[in-house]
């Protein structure tokens, strides 16, 4: 658990989130979890940030480029996108 919440700070580092009230960096930086942070960079540079469009881009990139047949990069658990995870643990104050 210790090594999951320190690298899901890094991720929230990366992300260049400075407030829990900072949705969209928030939403990048749980993809880029959930991802692997190579998305945050990824999504920064080409799009300025988390859009569930481009994280179904670096999914299928992902699969394309490692030759899956389908991405082992779900989309929050391969039930709903990052961004609609954080109100949810916003809520009950998990993060």
């Amino acid at each position: 658990i210790k090594v999951g919440i320190q690298y899901y700070a890094d991720c929230v580092r990366e992300a260049g989130c400075e407030s829990p009230q900072d949705m969209e960096k928030l939403k990048l930086s749980w993809q880029g979890y959930n991802y692997g942070n190579g998305y945050i960079s990824w999504a920064l540079e080409k799009f300025g940030g988390y859009s569930e469009a481009n994280a179904l881009q670096f999914s299928q990139k992902q699969a394309a480029a490692h030759g899956w047949i389908r991405s082992m990069y779900p989309m929050c658990f391969d039930i709903i996108p990052a961004g609609d995870c954080l109100p949810d643990f916003l809520e009950r104050g998990s993060l």
